[in-house]
């Protein structure tokens, strides 16, 4: 089943404005997201993410090829 089309949208943002970066600094938009990242935020800091690719509620985005949530 293909990606909606906000989900695409989502992605190809950060292919452009993620991808061959480092990334600095991570920053949940609420507190009650906190419980729902494994491995901590902090784990990504200074990293670099070299794709984005999105299934479900969940997005990918290396080091680690590790799964964010995105829904809480």
């Amino acid at each position: 089943m293909p990606e909606l089309p906000e989900a695409e949208a989502l992605r190809e943002f950060l292919d452009t404005h993620l991808v061959g970066k480092e990334i600095a600094r991570v920053l949940p938009v609420a507190i009650s997201v906190l419980k729902t990242y494994d491995p901590p935020l902090s784990a990504v800091e200074g990293a670099g993410a070299r794709r984005s690719a999105g299934k479900g509620s969940s997005w990918t985005s290396p080091p680690g090829g590790r799964r964010a949530n995105s829904t809480s």
